[in-house]
């Protein structure tokens, strides 16, 4: 067991076995170059609490800056395996907690930065941003191939394109850029095609969800999501929504009005009047254009829903009806 810990709250680090692969011509050299790692059943704890105080930073010391040390890093793989990854932020009551079931990463390394390759298996246990408005992809199975580069002068991370993730059998194409310096933001691209409606609001958080819950769409649709979160800061991240389908039988509510061969384009923006955050109280759900029958007789109109957590419906359209019939 690895752990490094002040005594104060969970291990920072904890691994029931970790291993090293050394570059054996080195070695005999008696240079320590650990070439590839590989962890399994661990624990990885960030947390800030309720006093500002972070376990990942550390002090550095001028002796050991001052010596040099036998021991370099030229890691081209990790493997992980059942390791449980969690950042917590006490003073704001946000949590991003995720097992690495089964993963590889591939590593090439450079003077500021690292490319980065991550494949394999993770559940998502939430990432939760706002605890009140609960927590986005809980308790999802998800199959990732990401890459990734990382600057380290700037704290930066790109996933770049092609990355993807799959959860339950549906593909999403992904992009983010993560910023870690004073800015500290996430904003978040995906995108997907075909997906079921229901399965594409489990991707939003739950105050979302129970919204658009009354509206039922028989088909798959396309969606394109875009989140910005900040990082350390207690809010709710703003959401950008694009959906679109096609000949598509769609229900409203507990209304037994039949629509159907419905085709839309629709925006789902979450986000408030000073346009810096998220608010899904002022949040508004756009339908424009929308087309198709509504008791088999044509139409074209919008729908405009305000308000996700106390929603109001406006409905504009312009029906055809041939008078013979």
């Amino acid at each position: 067991t690895n752990v490094l810990n002040d005594g104060s709250q969970a291990p920072l680090f904890n691994a029931r076995s970790l291993s090293l692969s050394f570059n054996l011509k080195k070695l005999l050299q008696k240079e320590f170059a650990v070439k590839s790692i590989a962890v399994k059943d661990a624990e990885v704890n960030l947390w800030k609490d309720e006093n500002g105080l972070r376990n990942f930073e550390f002090k550095k010391r001028d002796t050991l800056a001052s010596s040099k040390s036998s021991l370099s890093f030229e890691i081209g793989k990790i493997s992980i395996q059942n390791t449980l990854f969690t950042f917590q932020n006490k003073q704001n009551g946000q949590k991003i907690e995720l097992v690495l079931k089964e993963n590889t990463v591939k590593l090439k390394q450079y003077a500021d930065g690292v490319e980065a390759g991550l494949t394999g298996d993770v559940l998502v246990k939430g990432l939760l941003f706002k605890k009140e408005k609960g927590a986005f992809l809980a308790n999802s199975e998800e199959k990732l191939n990401l890459g990734a580069t990382i600057c380290f002068p700037r704290k930066e991370i790109f996933i770049h394109s092609p990355s993807m993730v799959e959860i339950g059998k549906q593909k999403f194409d992904v992009s983010a850029f993560v910023e870690l310096n004073d800015n500290k933001q996430l904003l978040l691209n995906i995108e997907t095609r075909n997906i079921s409606y229901a399965q594409g609001l489990s991707l939003l958080n739950p105050g979302i969800q129970r919204a658009l819950t009354t509206i039922k769409v028989s088909r798959p649709v396309n969606a394109k999501i875009l989140l910005l979160a900040k990082i350390g800061i207690k809010q709710e991240p703003i959401i950008i929504v694009d959906v679109s389908g096609k000949n598509n039988d769609i229900t409203i509510g507990h209304s037994k009005i039949p629509y159907s061969d419905i085709s839309f384009n629709g925006r789902i923006i979450s986000l408030d009047r000073s346009r810096t955050k998220g608010n899904s109280e002022e949040a508004t759900v756009t339908f424009k254009p929308l087309k198709g029958k509504i008791y088999g007789l044509p139409f074209t109109g919008s729908v405009v829903i305000h308000n996700l957590v106390h929603p109001d419906i406006k409905i504009k359209a312009d029906l055809f009806i041939d008078a013979k019939s």
